[in-house]
């Protein structure tokens, strides 16, 4: 995934969608996020798989408050069968965004597998 757009300071959109992501480019984003030059303003990680690896290191990066979020695409992510639910998954995410007071969409359907192979 390119990163150089994420340090440039001008607005960008941060794209991983149906990628699998691992833990250690889960921080990365997160650091990236978290930097004062980043000017995400769409995130888009719709239809990744394997969330539970890197959602809780993007969410703290998109909660850190640098980031001017408008709009944040998460549909059809594909989660682990074992663990707790998409719901509690999610939360800290739409949390995150959510701290953002430039946000005007959030985009969370049809999420698929968890425990018991929910969707929300």
């Amino acid at each position: 995934m390119p990163v150089g757009p994420l340090r440039s300071g001008a607005e960008t959109e941060l794209t991983a969608g149906m990628l699998a992501l691992s833990e250690a480019e889960g921080m990365v984003l997160s650091e990236l996020l978290q930097s004062s030059t980043c000017g995400v303003v769409k995130v888009n990680l719709s239809r990744c798989n394997r969330p539970t690896a890197w959602l809780k290191a993007v969410s703290e990066g998109i909660g850190a408050g640098t980031v001017p979020l408008v709009e944040l695409l998460a549909d059809q992510l594909q989660h682990e069968t074992e663990g707790v639910s998409v719901a509690k998954r999610l939360q800290p995410l739409l949390h995150a965004a959510c701290s953002s007071l430039c946000l005007a969409h959030v985009d969370l359907r049809a999420q698929r597998g968890g425990p018991s192979s929910t969707s929300l």
